[in-house]
């Protein structure tokens, strides 16, 4: 089965009103006798890699059920937290905010997983705070999917969507921002690249 054709048997959960309804819909698909875990949804949202081997395997209930109590799903039980701020948001968000999460992941994976030296890090962290672009993150399910926010709204850059507290220290990542004093550089002092985002 193609990727296509996953995203269009899939295409009830993530056109879903709410989350509670795509959780309800993902049981329907899998037949499945309650609505679907949220994590499991979440994880379906997000990552269209598995979502692609549920969809898959719904047929055969002992490789479902694998799926369904992957260890790995536990890295989206977090966004049971704030059910009543998620519950109007749109899962199709989720998907936009996973693609570009999934490239920057790659990107940070290629390079081995390359963190910047402390200083930098620092100095970056620094560059955002001062920055017009630093807003508080929206209480959505997009950024409640990968355990992105706690209690309160974690800083955000406007400019780009990313979590400074996430990006900041990744080798590969950088500003999307030129700085306003040097065009060919970027916020965080940086080389202007053409991977900015």
């Amino acid at each position: 089965m193609e990727n296509a054709n996953a995203k269009t048997i899939l295409a009830p959960v993530l056109n879903a009103e709410d989350f509670d309804t795509s959780r309800r819909r993902l049981a329907e698909i899998l037949s499945l006798d309650e609505p679907a875990s949220v994590p499991v949804t979440a994880r379906v949202l997000a990552d269209p890699k598995f979502a692609h081997h549920l969809v898959s395997v719904r047929a055969f209930p002992q490789w479902r059920d694998k799926l369904l109590a992957d260890d790995a799903n536990a890295l989206f039980a977090s966004v049971q937290q704030g059910q009543d701020d998620i519950a109007s948001s749109k899962p199709v968000a989720v998907a936009a905010l996973a693609k570009k999460a999934a490239l920057s992941l790659a990107r940070w994976g290629a390079s081995g997983f390359a963190t910047v030296e402390p200083w930098l890090q620092k100095f970056r962290e620094d560059a955002c705070g001062k920055c017009d672009q630093n807003v508080p993150a929206p209480p959505s399910l997009a950024y409640r999917v990968g355990g992105m926010t706690g209690g309160k709204p974690a800083p955000m850059c406007n400019a780009c969507g990313c979590l400074i507290a996430r990006k900041v220290p990744l080798a590969t990542e950088t500003c999307p921002l030129p700085s306003p004093t040097d065009p060919t550089r970027t916020r965080w002092d940086e080389p202007i690249s053409e991977t900015s985002d």
